[in-house]
């Protein structure tokens, strides 16, 4: 089974997990679980999105996945305290994508190529290619 993880953080933008209905979708037709979703947060517990919704979270922690997903803010400006850049760098080390969604798209791929220990391609809208460049 793989390991799918949504990364959140206070404000995140709902849109960011209607993602999710694609794996929850391919378990119905692989009629078993194919895939299982976590949503993640830095402390765990409730996490309140830009619109005010509370979702309840798991921690961080030393579990290995498939895919990261991190969702963006409303600002489009992630807090990126020192736990959470602990998790993207052990992240990009262990799992066989990273990748974000949204807002995220424009935020997370420059504080990951910052903490990357081996270079990873990103990508994003055309439009912002040169915003997100690591060099």
């Amino acid at each position: 089974m793989q390991r799918i993880g949504f990364v959140i953080q206070e404000g995140f933008q709902m849109i960011g997990l209607a993602a999710q209905a694609v794996f929850e979708y391919s378990n119905r037709v692989a009629e078993k679980a194919v895939y299982e979703i976590q949503v993640l947060s830095e402390h765990g517990g409730v996490v309140r999105s830009s619109l005010g919704m509370a979702l309840q979270t798991e921690r961080f922690s030393g579990r290995a996945f498939d895919t990261l997903i991190f969702i963006g803010t409303e600002d489009a400006a992630p807090n990126v305290t020192p736990g959470l850049r602990k998790f993207i760098r052990r992240g990009l080390n262990l799992s066989r994508r990273v990748t974000s969604i949204c807002t995220g798209a424009l935020s997370w791929p420059k504080r990951a190529c910052s903490t990357a220990a081996a270079p990873r391609r990103i990508g994003t809208t055309l439009r912002n290619c040169n915003d997100v460049s690591p060099t």
